[in-house]
């Protein structure tokens, strides 16, 4: 039977907890966000696990709560004097979809609507 060391943990030990706050490396942060700005967050983690070791855990929750301060700080970064945006320059852009199905019996069309 192997011996117990006398000692044990009972709490979180993270010495790096305070300089690396989300507990993941800035370039996997970098990494999770950019993947994450151009394809769902669900198959971001199919990505990483296939190409990642280490990634078995990882979940589209995880992707999603480590995507979102990025933006968020990206969001506040402040633009440089010049590049000021006035209220009549801004603009935005909704993506929205649907499907319509066509209601004829003989012949019925249906499509994608994308606006």
């Amino acid at each position: 039977m192997p011996m117990q060391p006398p000692f044990y943990l009972e709490v979180l030990f993270s010495p790096l907890s305070q300089i690396i706050p989300e507990r993941a490396a800035p370039g996997l942060l970098l990494l999770q966000s950019r993947l994450a700005a151009r394809m769902p967050y669900r198959q971001v983690v199919v990505m990483m696990k296939e190409f990642l070791p280490g990634t078995e855990k990882l979940n589209h929750v995880t992707i999603r709560n480590r995507t979102l301060p990025v933006g968020a700080r990206i969001d506040a970064m402040e633009l440089a004097p010049g590049e000021a945006l006035s209220p009549d320059t801004e603009w935005s852009i909704a993506v929205d979809g649907g499907f319509v199905r066509g209601r004829e019996k003989v012949r019925p069309a249906s499509f994608e609507m994308l606006t």
